[in-house]
């Protein structure tokens, strides 16, 4: 069998049973197996981010959750969090000084991901750990359908911390080829 068969053959039997999965209300990629959606995740068979359509949230003990506004600049380092392909990048370079974010339930950032009925799900999220500079995991990760939660809370950083996180977003290119 022709190998660019056989991948396409095998996108079209992931995308069949998530496709399954989601009609039967799971909503969710529970049926692959963690090494599948790595993969997934890795290649262009997700959709790219549209900075758009993206709300990230400084969530801190620093910040007053009855407040009407978000959290002040200056209860988070001076990182950017940028977008990049399927991948959120957290870009720590700009930080004068090293820190640490607070020892808590919760220290770091949500992100909402919006826009039309027809946009796909979230369906997985896994830190690139050939990429990330900092001993974090998919542990430090939360995610549904529409949001991610990052927490780093307890994570020491410096100007030399980089983090970057792999999405796969929906809707999902079924015949995504490697390279283009």
């Amino acid at each position: 069998m022709d190998s660019t068969i056989g991948i396409r053959a095998r996108h079209f039997t992931l995308l069949f049973v998530l496709a399954a999965n989601i009609v039967s209300g799971c909503g969710e990629a529970g049926m692959f197996s963690t090494g599948e959606l790595r993969a997934m995740s890795s290649s262009n068979m997700g959709a790219d981010v549209d900075e758009a359509r993206v709300t990230v949230t400084r969530v801190s003990p620093r910040c007053d959750a009855a407040a009407a506004t978000a959290c002040p600049e200056a209860a988070a380092p001076a990182l950017e969090i940028h977008f990049e392909g399927h991948s959120v990048i957290l870009d720590f370079s700009n930080v004068d000084e090293a820190g640490r974010f607070d020892m808590a339930e919760f220290d770091g950032f949500e992100i909402e991901f919006s826009g039309t009925a027809e946009d796909g799900p979230l369906y997985f999220v896994t830190v690139d750990a050939d990429q990330t500079s900092i001993d974090v995991d998919d542990e430090t990760l939360d995610y549904q359908r529409n949001y991610l939660d990052i927490n780093l809370a307890g994570l020491d950083y410096d100007s030399e911390t980089f983090i970057k996180i792999d999405l796969l977003l929906g809707p999902l290119n079924l015949f995504a080829r490697s390279g283009s």
